[in-house]
């Protein structure tokens, strides 16, 4: 029953946004490029390891799936 109710309240909420129009308009947001810059260091880290992983990281892996075919 409350997995109904929940799915009922999202739907309703869902609908309301897509189908009621818009009671007041929504101005630009601005933003500056600098909010961005942590989130593209991450990834680029993020793919430096998928392409060069450090040797302890392979280790770690190898010794991981080791003890899971155990």
């Amino acid at each position: 029953f409350l997995l109904s109710v929940i799915i009922w309240a999202v739907v309703r909420s869902v609908m309301r946004i897509i189908f009621l129009p818009a009671s007041r308009e929504i101005a630009p947001i601005r933003f500056s490029a600098w909010e961005s810059v942590s989130q593209l260091i991450l990834f680029l880290i993020a793919v430096y390891i998928g392409i060069n992983p450090p040797a302890i990281l392979t280790t770690l892996i190898q010794e991981s799936i080791s003890m899971l075919a155990l």
